[in-house]
């Protein structure tokens, strides 16, 4: 798993590197607008890709019967299900926060 994030930030690094030693900044920012759903794709079937490794590493699942498929399926819906309810626990909570100043804490600008 390590090796997989040493590789990412690696891909990562050399292509700044690229795109900063090249002039052509607003060609590259052109092929990614054109090609962002493409992007996006590759980014979600590596995301999950990641994921699902990190599901079967972590809880010895086997990917290889129907049964550890369903089991590696149920944990990462549990998985987004808490990313989520996590997501609204803190969004509950800053909704709940008293924002206005007060009185003791305003400064009077006369």
């Amino acid at each position: 798993m390590v090796v997989g994030w040493i590789v990412l930030a690696v891909i990562a690094f050399l292509t700044a590197i690229v795109l900063f030693k090249s002039q052509n900044l607003m060609g590259f920012l052109g092929i990614i607008k054109n090609n962002i759903f493409y992007i996006f794709l590759i980014g979600m079937v590596l995301f999950f890709a990641f994921s699902l490794n990190h599901i079967h590493e972590k809880y010895d699942v086997d990917l290889k019967s129907f049964e550890g498929l369903i089991q590696a399926g149920q944990i990462y819906f549990y998985w987004f299900q808490s990313i989520f309810q996590n997501a609204a626990d803190v969004s509950g909570y800053a909704i709940k926060q008293d924002w206005w100043l007060d009185k003791v804490n305003a400064t009077n600008s006369k």
